[in-house]
Parts: structure tokens; sequence; C-alpha cells
């Protein structure tokens, strides 16, 4: 329902067919039919051939990760050992890494990431960097989890992220980045306190999301038909 809260702001707990949304590894092959399967199948039909869109699912570099992040890395032969080298690899960060960890520990894992990146794919895997999303208005008020949203930080993550990636990265690859904030950003501060009085999760909502989706399609075309 398109006027529900749900719809409109949180619409992670809608249905996507096969795909499980909380398996950390979901593999998805669009040119069978039937969708994807969680972790330790391929696709649906059950091919040997690698998927086509292989999604590791991480709550930022944070600690909340279980089992760590690093370890689709260093376990069981390694990342390409099992989905091989894709031709790009999209990395998407920041918005927890804002909420539940410092600038100092942030660092030390995006240098990790980093290394990994360089010593399991080939030079030929384009990187496309995927901004922290925009921060407005709302505050979290949760005192279980005391998410450290700011705008500042968000900026200061999203800087330092690509940063890191171009200098240590630029000369061997074609790093790109897919940045989700600066266009909702421009929008007038009334435009987004709107926002905030309708949706209570400080995060970007449901329509929002759509429209970042559709700037990495036309960047993706665009650069494959140039």
């Amino acid at each position: 329902d398109m006027a529900t809260d749900l719809c409109r702001c949180s619409d992670n707990a809608e249905a996507f067919g096969n795909i499980n949304l909380n398996a950390p590894i979901v593999s998805i092959d669009l040119k069978d039919p039937g969708g994807a399967l969680p972790a330790g199948q391929q696709n649906a039909l059950g091919s040997d051939k690698p998927p086509q869109i292989t999604l590791f699912r991480w709550g930022g570099l944070t600690t909340r990760n279980d089992p760590a992040w690093a370890n689709v890395f260093t376990e069981n032969g390694g990342i390409k050992s099992k989905w091989g080298s894709p031709s790009a690899a999209i990395v998407g960060l920041i918005n927890w890494d804002v909420a539940f960890s410092t600038r100092s520990f942030f660092i030390t894992e995006v240098e990790k990431l980093v290394e990994h990146i360089a010593t399991s794919y080939s030079d030929t895997t384009d990187i496309i960097l995927r901004t922290g999303q925009y921060f407005c208005c709302s505050f979290d008020t949760n005192t279980a989890y005391r998410r450290k949203f700011s705008r500042l930080r968000v900026q200061y993550f999203n800087q330092y992220l690509v940063d890191i990636f171009r200098r240590r990265l630029g000369k061997q690859r074609r790093i790109f980045v897919w940045d989700v904030a600066l266009p909702f950003e421009r929008r007038p501060f009334q435009s987004r306190d709107e926002e905030s009085k309708s949706c209570s999760p400080n995060h970007a909502r449901a329509e929002i999301i759509e429209l970042e989706n559709q700037l990495l399609f036309n960047a993706m075309c665009n650069q494959l038909f140039d």
C-alpha cells in the first residue's frame, strides 16, 4: 500500500520473491527464472555457472557484523576463488559506520578493505563507491543503539572513503563515485524537513532510494554505450 508508512518510509520489510534479504550473502542471476537463493547455491536452477550479481550484506565495517565482514576475503580460499573477479564491484558504506563507529576505527577498517580488494580482484574490476545517504532533520532517541548521525560526520566519512580508494587504487583501476547524498542535499531544507515530519526514521525514504538506483543505472548504461 503506497499510502502506508511501511511503504513510504521503511520498505525493507517488503516481500521480494525468492531473495532472502536477511542472508549475509545472496546470489542473483537475472538470466535464470526464479530470482535468487541465499548463499550456498549459485542460482535458483542450480546452475554451475557463477551468478551475475552477488550481494554481500554488511552492517558497514563495524563490529556489528557476525561473521566479520573480512571473512569473505580470508576464508575458504578467499572471495575470488568462489565468485571470481567481477567486472564491477559496488562498495556501499558510511550509513552504519557513521551511526555506530568511530573515526579512527573506520579509517583502520577501510584500509583493510582497500588491501583486500587490491589483492583479491584483478585490475580490470571497476570499483563503484556508493556514498552514505544524506542526513536530515530527525534524530534517533533509541538509547539501545545510540546512533551518532550528524551531517558533518556523513560528509567526512564520505570524503575519506573516496579519497583513500582513489589514492591507493586509482592508478591501477577505474574508480567511480555513486554519490547518493549530493543530489538530495541540494534540495531546499523545507522539503527535507517535511520528510522528517512524515517519517520517523532518519534515513532516506523509499522513493528517494528509487532515484538513487536510477542514477546508478543511468551512469552504468552511459559508461557501457559511450
